[in-house]
């Protein structure tokens, strides 16, 4: 029902700009989704993998959970595989760099 009406795309969407609560709330919400096959490329395609990824890295415990199961549903579709590796990859890049930028502005201080 949730999919024939287009919510994965509203969940997507809370998952990318929501509250710190929302956004965990959403990554459950997609990791139960995910399971059924016929779902996993939809939510892929509803764009949910990148902030699957973001909350993974940045995201409370709970947050952090519900993103890696909901990955790992869809890794279990071998097209989302590649764009899984990809949104990691550009995480890791952005996080590094990141990260380099605060450990020079500490060292500064």
């Amino acid at each position: 029902m949730v999919t024939a009406a287009g919510g994965i795309e509203g969940i997507v969407g809370v998952l990318n700009s929501g509250s710190n609560v929302a956004r965990e709330n959403a990554a459950a919400a997609l990791f139960t989704l995910s399971g059924p096959p016929d779902n996993k490329l939809r939510v892929k395609d509803a764009g949910a993998v990148p902030g699957l990824v973001t909350l993974l890295r940045t995201g409370s415990l709970r947050g952090k959970k519900d993103a890696a199961l909901a990955l790992f549903n869809l890794s279990l579709e071998d097209s989302c595989i590649g764009e899984i590796i990809d949104a990691g990859r550009r995480a890791r890049a952005v996080g590094g760099c990141c990260d380099r930028t605060r450990r020079r502005a500490w060292r500064t201080r």
